[in-house]
């Protein structure tokens, strides 16, 4: 959060958390995770250069993390070109 505050002009806390622990166990999204990552989407393209990966967001697994991570790093690469 603290990294965030400058890029996006976060001037408070956050009003609440969540803190979800799994042990030896994947993560399982919510119902409507695939609305909120359309919403949270959304909101990272107002901010080019702005890009979120992990576990949290496109899969739990290993391989479904790894996937990502290198489309994130592909879309990184691409904005960094232009």
């Amino acid at each position: 959060m603290r990294a965030l505050r400058p890029l996006v002009g976060i001037a408070g806390d956050p009003l609440f958390t969540r803190i979800f622990r799994w042990n030896r166990a994947n993560a399982q999204h919510e119902v409507g995770h695939l609305d909120r990552l359309a919403a949270i989407d959304r909101a990272v393209a107002r901010h080019p250069g702005i890009y979120v990966t992990g576990s949290g967001f496109r899969g739990t697994g290993i391989p479904d993390c790894v996937a990502d991570g290198r489309a994130t790093a592909a879309q990184v690469a691409a904005w960094l070109g232009r």
